[in-house]
């Protein structure tokens, strides 16, 4: 694993398109890719980009004249996007999805930087196209929204008991929800003020590691601390096992995902919110977004959240549509005008039903000098206290 780490690094800066490369078979060169992802993924990624393999092995299987990686081309790489879409030529096999064929794209993406990076090939003839990206070829990618405050303070009204206690935990963390399913009451350690996500066994003898396959942990913050107290009253006082226990077997974590996704959607009609939104990673998102409106750094986000792609959190840490045209609200450009009418904004956190930045007239003298003495706290234990330093 060490050494194909090494020499990637190594060719990924040291290759040019102008190089001797050694146009591989492509089956064979999938082999090797795959050796390299099992060795650095987790289990249930590494099934799918087998699946995702043999699906391209199935379509060179209709292109004998298709062997080498230099061959691959855009418009091949369009030939077998639309092989994946219609099904042709593919016995009682169905067509794919959009979003599945697009997927698949991004797993050959992946893979053709790796035969770059080990010389295999010259260029990537799908390079344009970022990472992770489900709409291919020159479309758009539509904007992924998260809930805002009242969407979630919707949910966590209306839902029943167990789910908003999964909601809670999931907006007040940043967790994923196979990181929810796996935690235990022995992964809080409540006196020190920490919630640990790490590799271990857990108490049912399952052998699990997170997504990244490193371990973090996350200062424990009001809420989660009054859910986990919750749970534990609930329980009896006997903090043993799965924080939520969900249904025992096998496939114990796959099927408290599923369930929580279903019971979402079903808040739909009374939320107002579009099914479509109502996902448990957009919880995920949520968190990250209040952690950038509190002003809390990115780089103490992305230890919180298990994320040491610097792009990646960026797409979550922006403002949302709501919050950008309040921040435009208290736009200035520093005329006498202007300054005189803004001494007029008197922002309030404790009423929820009001506008953030909504015109309220000139604030009391008393409220000022609080709103200075504050400020000026908040100041002093800025930095690493956020990050929960101690």
């Amino acid at each position: 694993m060490h050494i194909y780490r090494q020499m990637l690094r190594y060719f990924v800066k040291c290759s040019k398109p102008t190089d001797k490369v050694s146009n591989d078979n492509t089956v064979a060169a999938t082999k090797e890719w795959l050796e390299y992802i099992q060795a650095q993924r987790t289990g249930g990624t590494y099934r799918t980009y087998v699946s995702c393999v043999n699906n391209l092995k199935k379509y060179l299987d209709t292109r004998p004249s298709l062997r080498c990686l230099e061959q691959f081309n855009v418009t091949e790489a369009l030939r077998y996007r639309d092989w994946l879409l219609k099904g042709k030529n593919r016995k009682k096999v169905k067509a794919n999805q959009k979003k599945t064929a697009d997927n698949n794209l991004v797993i050959l993406w992946a893979f053709f930087n790796f035969c770059v990076s080990m010389r295999k090939m010259r260029a990537n003839p799908i390079h344009e196209q970022p990472t992770g990206v489900q709409l291919f070829f020159n479309e758009k990618k539509p904007q992924i929204e998260t809930y805002t405050r009242r969407e979630y303070a919707g949910i966590i009204q209306h839902a029943p008991t167990d789910l908003s206690r999964k909601c809670r935990l999931l907006g007040a963390s940043g967790l994923r929800i196979d990181e929810l399913a796996h935690l235990e009451f022995s992964d809080i350690d409540r006196r020190r003020g920490w919630l640990h996500v790490r590799t271990k066994v857990t108490h049912d003898g399952i052998r699990w590691t997170p997504k990244d396959k490193t371990d973090r942990k996350l200062p424990l913050n009001a809420e989660l601390r009054a859910v986990i107290d919750e749970l534990i009253a609930e329980a009896g006082g006997e903090s043993v096992g799965y924080i939520f226990p969900g249904r025992p077997g096998p496939y114990r974590a796959k099927n408290l995902a599923r369930s929580t996704l279903l019971e979402l959607k079903s808040l739909a009609a009374i939320t107002g919110i579009p099914a479509k939104k109502l996902t448990s990673h957009n919880f995920r998102r949520y968190f990250v977004s209040q952690c950038a409106d509190c002003g809390i750094d990115i780089l103490c986000v992305m230890e919180w959240v298990g994320h040491d792609d610097w792009e990646m959190v960026r797409r979550y840490y922006r403002l949302r549509d709501q919050h950008a045209q309040e921040a435009m609200h208290r736009f200035t450009t520093g005329s006498p005008e202007q300054n005189g009418e803004t001494q007029g904004h008197h922002t309030s956190f404790s009423d929820p039903e009001r506008p953030f930045g909504e015109y309220l007239g000139n604030a009391p003298e008393h409220e000022k000098r609080e709103g200075q003495k504050q400020r000026a706290q908040a100041t002093k234990t800025k930095g690493l206290a956020l990050c929960g330093a101690e």
